[in-house]
């Protein structure tokens, strides 16, 4: 489980009523938790018979369930900017347009394993755990931008274009170390495989009486993935 959440802060302004323009910071963060575990439980423990070495004495007893668990957390906090431009020319029509900065997020992982196991003598239950590992870097999400157009009918009819580009090809991954570069392959492929997504929307509102409205929309969207890599390890276009 996990989320993102984003704190924003912005300021408008409004040149002669046709001309807006949008100022953005913001702040987003980011956590997610993995926890997994598998348990085996004996069904007849009488055919899980185990000899303890108990002070020189052999001591017999059986298995009755065990227990493996590993889990994995990750925190992240990071900044980006965004700026925004509204123009209407007409009454009846719109243009806008947004370009977002890429966000830097700086995370940080942990994560461990434990195991615990059950006998049916409970003296001789044993549970063990790892210490927790730690692992912090740093991420560059892809940049965007967006253009949209608006127009409406009278007052019972609406219809709107939007069109969105990410660019992932520019997505990195770093830690803050002089040691080397532990993200070097991954950054390869991604300038290797990855390109920009494109995400086209299409709308119309048709207000039919005062109190209902009809909506209707299509939208597409490309997969950021230009190239992968086939059987042989060798880059084909997909």
């Amino acid at each position: 489980k996990g989320n993102k959440s984003d704190v924003v802060i912005n300021c408008g302004f409004d040149i002669s009523d046709w001309i807006y323009i949008g100022l953005n910071m913001g702040m987003q963060y980011i956590n997610y938790n993995y926890d997994w575990y598998l348990k085996e439980t004996a069904q007849d423990y009488g055919d899980f018979d185990i000899s303890f070495n108990d002070n020189g004495s052999s001591v017999s007893t059986w298995f009755n369930d065990l227990k493996y668990n590993y889990w994995y957390k990750a925190n992240g906090s990071g900044i980006y900017g965004k700026f925004g431009i509204l123009l209407t020319p007409g009454k009846h029509f719109r243009v806008g347009a947004t370009v977002q900065t890429p966000t830097l997020l700086f995370i940080k992982e942990n994560y461990g394993v434990s195991g615990e196991t059950h006998f049916l003598e409970s003296k001789y239950n044993s549970s063990s755990s790892s210490p927790t590992g730690e692992w912090s870097y740093n991420l560059t999400t892809p940049w965007r931008a967006s253009l949209g157009l608006a127009t409406t009918l009278g007052k019972w009819a609406a219809i709107s274009a939007d069109y969105e580009m990410a660019a992932y090809k520019g997505m990195r991954f770093g830690r803050n170390t002089s040691a080397e570069d532990s993200f070097r392959d991954v950054n390869t492929d991604i300038r290797e495989c990855m390109g920009a997504q494109h995400n086209f929307r299409f709308g119309a509102e048709l207000k039919a009486f005062s109190i209902l409205a009809f909506r209707l929309g299509y939208g597409m969207q490309s997969s950021p993935v230009m190239r992968s890599y086939d059987n042989s390890g060798e880059l084909v276009r997909t």
